[in-house]
């Protein structure tokens, strides 16, 4: 199931409005979507600059989430499937996985009870997405993607 026309133009919206929202050099698309366990998952390329920050739309662990991820890995494949699939493995190996540092009023994690309620969430987190230099909020998040807070960050290399 793709994301209608309407949903797909808010988050470009939200993107093209938020400043501190760019796309990298060698990133022409920002938005993938494909079913993953039977859900629908969406991830959207939310700052292109240095480490990559992604938007991600899943359900975890019995519930809708929506998050800011950023992962120093480089994520890349030929179809929406492939590429989400490669942030995948990105977390699995822990790739350099954090939790974006944002500024104070940006939000990093959200729950919902439907995956449009969720890409919903994940727009409003585009909007006011701000990185900063300190900690991020929320660690629920490493428990979510199954990620030790100690290892989050390594720099270790795929296999």
């Amino acid at each position: 199931m793709k994301l209608d026309n309407k949903t797909n133009e808010r988050i470009h919206q939200a993107l093209n409005n938020n400043p501190q929202c760019r796309k990298g050099i060698l990133n022409d698309r920002r938005i993938f979507e494909a079913i993953r366990k039977g859900k629908q998952e969406l991830l959207v390329l939310v700052d292109g600059r240095f480490i990559d920050c992604f938007g991600h739309v899943a359900y975890l662990k019995g519930k809708w989430t929506s998050a800011l991820i950023d992962i120093t890995g480089y994520i890349a494949g030929n179809t929406d499937e492939e590429v989400i699939q490669d942030f995948w493995e990105n977390i699995k190996m822990r790739i350099g996985y954090d939790l974006p540092f944002i500024a104070e009023d940006a939000v990093d994690y959200m729950e919902s009870h439907s995956f449009e309620g969720a890409v919903t969430n994940l727009i409003k987190m585009i909007k006011l997405y701000k990185p900063a230099e300190w900690e991020a909020k929320s660690y629920a998040i490493y428990e979510l993607y199954g990620i030790e807070p100690m290892i989050a960050g390594s720099n270790n290399t795929r296999r």
